[in-house]
């Protein structure tokens, strides 16, 4: 889920996303680009290995724009590396003659619009299971609309240990044993997850907190000090880092809390202010949210709010009794939001 490049570098890979249907239609195409790729040692390996899984583009177009797409290639990357840039050899690819080059510089004949944009997001977990970690549910769901989004996800999550371990067949706390957050969000991010202290904002266009008791207990005090609580120092610096960047944050269900506390005048939600028959079981969150000096405003499970002014949008998720699909509905709402708010959306479903 991340890594930004530069504005260039992003051009090259969305290029070289296409090369990879050029490589199926066209076997001419296919061995240059397994060349020019071949030709770049440690970074081709890197160019190869992201060609994989991301953006699904249009594949209908012509063998010879995609020919030209590899040229553009060739060229971003020698720009980018300080050398003269390159001309092809001979011909490739059968239309080769209806897309002529200039000696002199490399032309694209594709607009780069016609592509679905890529985002490069990350996800902070804070342990598995929803009594002392991260609500799983939420974290798939999260991870289910940014892949319908195109989007690249990375895990992390603080190397520290539990405030407890809960026995979820009982919902009491286990005695006399000891889980790393860090190890525990690992099942849940299929061993692909990297310690919070090693994230820095500028790879990533933004970040996401999904809920569960974890981010009260982990990466805060919530759970135990209400308002007077802290967060963990590397929570706080991602997220005091992202809203200095003017980067959006996103979060649901509890984890709104940790804004509340490191971005005072926030506005937030966590769902209703008042438990209607036990629906909204957790409303009295909201006041403690008030009581560190955050805006509540008061939403259904299947919205978000979106607080334009320091880019936070929030959903109230698992704060709500209710059936597994809304839950996914306001967390699809979320994403989008969450999305829009970096400024490359482009509205693809």
């Amino acid at each position: 889920m991340a890594v930004a490049f530069a504005s260039s570098c992003n051009r090259v890979k969305t290029v070289a996303v296409e090369l990879q249907n050029t490589g199926k239609r066209n076997s001419n195409c296919n061995r240059y680009q397994e060349e020019l790729l071949g030709s770049l040692g440690k970074e081709g390996l890197f160019y190869e290995r992201r060609l994989k899984g991301i953006a699904r583009l249009n594949s209908k177009m012509m063998a010879g724009s995609k020919y030209d797409c590899l040229v553009e290639l060739h060229q971003e990357i020698n720009t980018r590396k300080g050398e003269e840039l390159c001309k092809p050899k001979g011909k490739i690819g059968s239309r080769t003659n209806s897309y002529k080059l200039a000696e002199s510089k490399f032309r694209l004949k594709i607009k780069f619009s016609k592509y679905q944009t890529i985002y490069f997001l990350l996800q902070v977990l804070s342990g598995c299971g929803v009594y002392d970690g991260t609500e799983i549910h939420e974290a798939s769901a999260i991870l289910f609309h940014l892949s319908r989004k195109g989007a690249e996800v990375q895990m992390y999550a603080p190397d520290i240990l539990q405030m407890h371990v809960i026995d979820h067949t009982k919902g009491q706390p286990v005695e006399a044993e000891s889980r790393n957050v860090l190890t525990e969000s690992a099942r849940i991010a299929r061993g692909k997850i990297t310690n919070l202290a090693k994230l820095t904002t500028q790879d990533h266009d933004a970040v996401i907190f999904p809920g569960g008791f974890g981010a009260a207990k982990n990466l805060s005090t919530f759970a135990v000090d209400g308002k007077d609580c802290k967060v963990h120092k590397e929570v706080e610096r991602v997220l005091q880092e992202f809203h200095k960047a003017g980067k959006p944050i996103g979060l649901c269900c509890i984890s709104p809390v940790l804004v509340a506390k490191v971005l005072p005048g926030a506005e937030v939600t966590v769902g209703h202010e008042v438990e209607e028959g036990g629906k909204w079981p957790y409303a009295g969150t909201a006041g403690a949210i008030k009581a560190l000096g955050a805006k509540h405003c008061v939403k259904e499970v299947t919205e978000a709010h979106v607080d334009l002014k320091n880019k936070v949008v929030t959903t109230p998720a698992f704060m709500c009794e209710t059936e597994l699909h809304h839950i996914f509905e306001g967390i699809g709402a979320m994403v989008k939001n969450v999305l829009k708010l970096t400024g490359k959306y482009s509205g693809v479903s």
